[in-house]
């Protein structure tokens, strides 16, 4: 993959400076953006052996710098999904924390619901755009996203000013690539955090058998201190 340094930009977007090829428009051109709720946790049918995934903050703060998500932490039925006003996500959809706390983004691996708390966001064409690009440009706005939302006991960010968000659009193709990049970064990150976790794992292990005691360090001579 080449890398080059544009020299030709449009100066003066609602984004700031932008090269001269690419767009900018609302993400409610590009997506159809969906709100989400929670069923009566009084009705056990709505919930008992659910099997439809139904997403919150909870679990987008989960990932662990991972962009997609395939499993929600509770589950509901198909009764309670055709009995309210949950909206089902395809998979490949957006899911955006929108309220305690604002921006977690994550994409569907799944179809799903979720909950109040978040704001869905399914793609309009799916040849045009790459649901990958745009969660990771989400991500990278997140402190937009914070500063957008409104509310004095917590923050929320609504529905319109989500629909009139202002993202750069381009050939799909450089969207693609740009994704591309990301993902083996944080493929990348996934396998450091594995190593980590297995060499911490190791430290308390070794901890445990040498501070206390239960095997000893041999110094000069053999001999044992």
């Amino acid at each position: 993959m080449i890398f080059y340094r544009e020299t030709e930009f449009k100066e003066d977007t609602e984004i700031g400076k932008i090269p001269k090829d690419w767009e900018v428009v609302k993400i409610k051109h590009l997506f159809f953006v969906e709100t989400g709720t929670t069923p009566s946790t009084r009705k056990k049918e709505y919930w008992e052996n659910g099997t439809i995934n139904w997403f919150t903050p909870t679990d987008l703060s989960k990932l662990e710098g991972k962009i997609t998500i395939k499993n929600s932490e509770r589950k509901i039925s198909e009764r309670g999904l055709k009995e309210t006003n949950l909206t089902l996500l395809p998979k490949n959809s957006i899911i955006v924390s929108t309220r305690a706390p604002v921006g977690y983004v994550a994409i569907l691996e799944e179809p799903g619901t979720f909950n109040q708390g978040c704001k869905g966001l399914i793609p309009k064409d799916t040849n045009k755009l790459s649901p990958h690009f745009y969660s990771y440009y989400l991500l990278y706005i997140k402190h937009i996203l914070q500063n957008l939302s409104g509310g004095s006991t917590f923050k929320e960010l609504s529905k319109d000013r989500l629909e009139n968000l202002v993202v750069p659009y381009l050939k799909l193709e450089e969207q693609q690539r740009i994704a591309e990049i990301f993902l083996t970064i944080d493929k990348k990150l996934e396998l450091e955090r594995k190593r980590k976790e297995k060499i911490e794992r190791i430290k308390k292990g070794l901890m445990d058998l040498i501070l206390t005691g239960k095997i000893r360090i041999k110094v000069k001579d053999d001999v044992i201190i």
